[in-house]
């Protein structure tokens, strides 16, 4: 499109003029585009559209222009740059304001900071930065409470829902008593849920949780979005966008930017971070030299030479003149670590100090360093449109190994910089004109500069140049020796020198970590892993956070590429695998492979030889390492209780030799106790899911046959030998079946079809079978509906891939949402394959979805005969003519009582289910298995070709996991299917019938688990009748708030209270928070009905067998006819956003 044929267009009435500019910044070079848009500019839709609204004097007004359509990544900054060019006043003028802010509220002048935003809101314009350092001065000034009330404020006059979207978690991220992690898991939700293109989640990652995500490369449609924004988070945007690249290996997009930055470091002249970035980039030969550089580079300086003394009396007084400088606070923190002070407070401002103190516990790798850690990520999150957090998150990547292989996140520390450091060499030493240019600049401005000369002698290689200078101190010296060395590439050398370190003189904590650092990459290098191993875990077990740094992916790969050869005696290893990597499986292999060596199959054989073994790796490994997850692995124990008996072997043995931790020991033998009675109680649980409750039958039914079957007597006897006839209807309507039927038993009449006493016995059976299989308070069916189809088989399934992760949530529509979990670790190299991906995630869940439903809807079902509306069911208990015939002809000359009668039917009945059961077994061992297999290896083939050689090793690991996991749980779920009797007596105490309710409950929903605040049992006691319908009762109780509460994790907030009253009425009171997406009224409603159906005993329980709701009634139905209690209640309160269930039914001391 050229110059002429644009105007025309831009002039003709007719013309879709937001397209129209969309074309324009597509088909243009970025110097035409300039051009083109200065000749037009009179045309008011030219400066609506790419000025949008730049400067808004009121928040209601952000962003409140059409968008222009996306193009690529030039268009984009040629509109973005034209935009910032026509108010490049305005823009140097907020920078010089921002810096004023920034540094105002480092030094706790909030007053000022406020009037400062004020200036900039009232001389500039309003925009996302004033709204976003509003809520953080309202957070710092004044409290939480304060950030909420404006957080108030702004919803109020702002109706943009993307707009409110960045308000709130604008808030969220400002306020203190959030942390890091749980806001990355609040929007991981948020975004999980957002039905778009992943372009504006990475979009809404990049604004709002920058911190918290890698793969960031859709720049192009970022600025599009922002393109209607005013003009300061435009630029603001631009400018990190440019960061981004500028540290980047993407040299396509490194020359897309070299105009647009060169244009903006003219324009807007009081941006040092835009010089910084031309003295990166290759697109000038020019170097700028900042004014703050030559009082930091003397401390610089200082530091280089090892007067740390120095360092820390002259820097307090900097900090108060440079609060955004990163360099001071890195210099001050490790000079205190050097000289072996405790943390001493600067006074500069409470802030400040509480970074320094941070970063202390961080570089000195003390007890506080994951907590301080955690609390560096949250300020840097919380203040991450500021420089200076952009920089000490590059610090906190590079000391932490944060995203190792993300270069931009530790070059952030230099691009953000304010100062000519001479670290920059160090990045720029792979880009000879890079390196040059950044030598000439530093060789002019600062050539004396120590810290220069050691960066430049280290680049150069020249080791001579530092063991020569006298003025730098020993260990100093020794360190850049060690990294010249690395540098030259001398790895022998290297080795013996970081070694003899180690061995001669006390080392400060940086600096032994840079050691051991520098010598385990050797040892790795130089395919030493047995080295590598030992020097990992003796610093380990010295302080945990020594080895953070140290690269474990590349010693394991080396070690699973050798087989452990060479290794197999080593205590280190198995300790390191226990360190190094969460799978138990590998950390077992390395187990085995240790205590092999030795012909030992369990670990407490190496009491034998504790003499022989380091005793802080000999209880190491049998604290940590001999644990039941691991022991399971073995196929030395016989099971469960044979890998809990040697814990305890274990454990016995530690408290001998590691006394100072007895405690620890003792209560993990107690847990084990406890353990062992929960096992042993879910055991009987499952073993009892297949019930019918016959004596209770048998005494329902004794009535009601004793009539029917004196008439039954009567009729036999008396038709024995007459011809008599009657109309069984049945045989009219399956008259064509029984034509078929070439029995020899029917042929030989020994009993007539329509002999009325084969027709009375018939109706009498029939009715048992189906009382036997559908009765409401007693039949198989309510067992299975209650104890395994109502959400108990599919969340058993479920969970399975659940705890990996695999499965995507499905939406009230049936549609599934993205899988956030890998969603997030997709390699780099497969970024362009995430949608295939998430389309594959979606469709194995489906797929597991439907199969699980089949066999709950279809195949845990009853039929018969007459009842096929399932005619798949595994429960056939249909029954021919045949069959009838053959036991009344054994039952006519045999039965004389009616009591000896249902004992007969009943027999059959119970032989008929085990006969079933055995089949049903077999279904779960092999064709339902071989199912559940051929859908995970589908789903592995389909990833397989999805991510071709770039590899996805988290993944697939998984994948592979769950198809050894399902198998174990299919057999699991075999086991449920016994016949059991409902009266099998176990005595449990509450507490325990509590905790085994919360551990099936919790192993059935692996990803929202319940940990209640506090379990209160006034009083326990031992349950000897009931136990297994009260942990039934409780599981239900427990799942209901799960489904049904609207909240995950520790927002469920559950608490549980029981209690006997004085009239022996047991109380269970569930006590959990709502969501505030649910309807009270609607809940109040749905509980008063549940209420009412109890109070008036309503409902025979037509319903009980449809899966779904919330299991009130079903409870109600095992209280009633399981329990047999007579008085039972059901009651609830609702309190602001809590919901409290109270249950309470009578309970016999006899039972007791």
């Amino acid at each position: 499109m050229n110059a002429v044929e644009f105007r025309k267009l831009l002039f003709h009435p007719k013309t879709d003029r937001p397209n129209l500019f969309g074309q324009l910044k597509i088909s243009v070079e970025y110097d035409q585009f300039f051009k083109i848009i200065d000749a037009n500019l009179n045309h008011p839709a030219t400066k609506s559209f790419i000025y949008a609204n730049a400067l808004p004097k009121k928040y209601e007004h952000l962003r409140q222009t059409r968008f222009v359509p996306h193009s690529n990544l030039i268009g984009e900054l040629a509109w973005s740059v034209y935009a910032i060019r026509a108010f490049k006043k305005e823009l140097n003028s907020f920078i010089t304001f921002k810096q004023y802010f920034e540094d105002q509220f480092l030094l706790g002048e909030y007053e000022k900071a406020a009037l400062t935003i004020d200036q900039i809101e009232s001389s500039i314009s309003k925009s996302l930065w004033s709204i976003e350092n509003r809520l953080l001065l309202s957070e710092y000034k004044e409290g939480v409470e304060s950030n909420w009330a404006t957080l108030s404020d702004f919803s109020k006059i702002i109706s943009d829902p993307l707009l409110l979207y960045f308000v709130e978690n604008y808030s969220k991220r400002a306020e203190s008593k959030i942390t890091y992690f749980r806001f990355k898991n609040l929007f991981n939700n948020q975004i999980s849920e957002v039905d778009a293109p992943d372009h504006f989640k990475e979009y809404l990652c990049f604004r709002l949780n920058y911190p918290g995500y890698v793969g960031f490369e859709n720049y192009s449609f970022y600025l599009t979005m922002e393109s209607i924004s005013p003009i300061i988070d435009r630029y603001l945007l631009t400018r990190d966008i440019l960061i981004e690249i500028i540290g980047s290996n993407n040299q396509e997009n490194k020359a897309v930017i070299e105009k647009p930055l060169r244009d903006l470091v003219e324009l807007i002249e009081s941006d040092n971070i835009l010089k910084q970035l031309v003295n990166f980039s290759n697109s000038s030969d020019t170097f700028y030299h900042f004014t703050e550089s030559k009082e930091i580079l003397q401390i610089l300086d200082e530091y280089t030479k090892g007067n740390f003394s120095n360092c820390i009396t002259t820097i307090p007084n900097l900090l108060k003149k440079y609060p955004s400088c990163i360099e001071l606070y890195e210099v001050y923190v490790k000079s205190l670590i050097e000289t072996g002070e405790v943390f001493i407070l600067t006074s500069v401002s409470p802030f400040i100090d509480d970074l320094l103190d941070n970063l202390f516990n961080l570089f000195s790798r003390n007890a506080r360093s994951e907590e301080s850690t955690e609390k560096l990520l949250k300020i840097i999150l919380s203040f991450y449109s500021t420089t200076w957090a952009k920089q000490l998150f590059g610090l906190l990547c590079t000391y932490n190994n944060i995203n190792r292989e993300q270069i931009i996140y530790k070059l952030n520390f230099i691009l953000n910089s304010k100062v000519n450091n001479p670290r920059a060499l160090n990045y720029a030493s792979n880009n000879e004109k890079k390196f040059e240019k950044a030598v000439s600049f530093f060789e002019a401005e600062y050539g004396g500069n120590k810290s220069y000369k050691v960066n430049l002698a280290i680049n150069k290689k020249d080791i001579t140049l530092i063991a020569n200078d006298n003025e730098i101190s020993v260990k100093r010296k020794s360190l850049y020796i060690a990294r010249t060395l690395y540098k030259l590439g001398e790895l022998d050398k290297l080795k013996l020198h970081y070694e003899q370190i180690l061995n001669t003189g006390t080392l400060s904590a940086s600096a032994h970590e840079e050691v051991i650092e520098g010598l385990f990459n050797t040892y790795t290098e130089l395919k030493l892993p047995k080295n590598a191993i030992t020097l990992f875990v003796d610093n380990y077990l010295l302080n945990q956070h020594l080895v953070t740094n140290l690269n474990r992916e590349i010693i394991i790969q080396t070690l699973e590429e050798t087989n452990f050869k060479g290794l197999e005696g080593l205590i280190d290893l198995p300790i390191f695998y226990n360190v190094a990597i969460p799978d138990s499986y590998k950390q077992y292999v390395a187990y085995d492979t240790f205590l092999s060596f030795y012909g030992f199959e369990r670990p407490s054989q190496l009491i034998e030889i504790k003499k022989q073994l380091d005793e802080r790796k000999y209880i190491y490994f049998l604290k940590e390492v001999s644990t039941s997850e691991v022991l399971h692995h073995s196929y030395f124990f016989e099971g469960t209780e044979d890998v809990e008996n040697e814990r305890l072997r274990v454990l016995r043995e530690l408290i001998l030799t590691d006394r100072e931790n007895e405690n620890i020991y003792i209560k993990e033998i107690t847990e084990i106790t406890q353990n062992s009675t929960i096992r042993k109680a879910i055991q009987e649980v499952n073993k009892g899911r297949i019930t019918v409750n016959i004596q209770q039958l048998k005494s329902d039914e004794a009535n009601n046959i004793k009539e029917g079957f004196s008439r039954y007597q009567e009729l036999s006897n008396y038709s024995k030998n007459k011809d008599l006839v009657a109309v069984d209807a049945s045989s009219k309507m399956i008259n064509d079946y029984l034509s078929s039927i070439n029995e020899d038993r029917v042929k030989e009449k020994i009993v007539y079809t329509n002999d009325p006493a084969f027709i009375t016995f018939k109706l009498m059976f029939l009715e048992m079978r189906d009382k036997f299989i559908l009765s409401k308070e007693y039949g198989l069916d309510g067992y299975l509906s209650t104890r395994i189809r109502h959400g108990t088989l599919l969340n058993h399934i479920r969970s399975v891939f659940e705890t990996s992760n695999l499965l995507c949530q499905k939406g009230a529509n049936n549609e599934y949402f993205e899988n956030a979990y890998w969603g997030s670790r997709v390699p780099y190299a497969l970024w362009d394959r995430r949608d295939q991906l998430q389309k594959s995630l979606k469709q194995f869940s489906k797929d597991i979805d439907d199969f699980t439903e089949l066999i709950i809807k279809d195949f845990i079902q009853v039929k018969t005969e007459k009842y096929t509306k399932k005619p798949n069911a595994f429960f056939d208990y249909s029954i021919n003519q045949t069959a009838l015939a053959t036991m009344f002809a054994a039952a006519r000359n045999e039965i004389k009582d009616y009591s000896v009668f249902i004992d007969f039917v009943f027999t059959f009945l119970e032989e008929r289910t085990r006969i079933l059961l055995e089949e049903i077994r077999k279904q779960f061992l092999e064709g339902i298995k071989e199912k559940y297999n051929q859908i995970i290896q589908d789903f592995q083939q389909e990833v397989k070709n999805i991510i071709g050689e770039a590899g996805f090793g988290d993944l697939t690991s998984s994948i592979a996991k769950c198809s050894t996991n399902i198998q174990d749980e299919l057999r699991n779920i075999s086991e449920w299917f016994y016949l059991s009797n409902p009266t099998t007596s176990l005595t449990l105490d509450l507490s325990t019938v509590i905790q085994t309710s919360l551990e099936i409950t919790n192993s059935i929903y692996p990803t929202n688990k319940i940990h209640p605040k506090s379990i209160n049992i006034k009083e326990d006691f031992p349950i000897a009748v009931g136990s297994i319908n009260l942990i039934y009762i409780i599981k239900m109780l427990l799942e209901n708030i799960i489904v049904h509460c609207g909240l995950t994790g520790e927002e469920k907030e559950v608490i549980i209270a029981t209690e006997l009253s004085e009239s022996d009425k047991l109380i269970l009171q569930f006590t959990n928070r709502l969501s505030s997406t649910k309807n009270i009224e609607e809940v109040m409603s749905s509980l008063t009905q549940v209420k009412e159906s109890w109070v008036s005993r309503k409902g025979d329980f037509e319903k009980l067998n449809i899966e779904g709701g919330s299991g009130f009634d079903k409870i109600r139905k095992i209280l009633a006819y399981d329990m047999i209690r007579k008085d039972y209640e059901f009651d609830f309160y609702i309190k602001d956003d809590s919901v409290t269930i109270e249950i309470k039914f009578d309970i016999q001391f006899s039972q007791l």
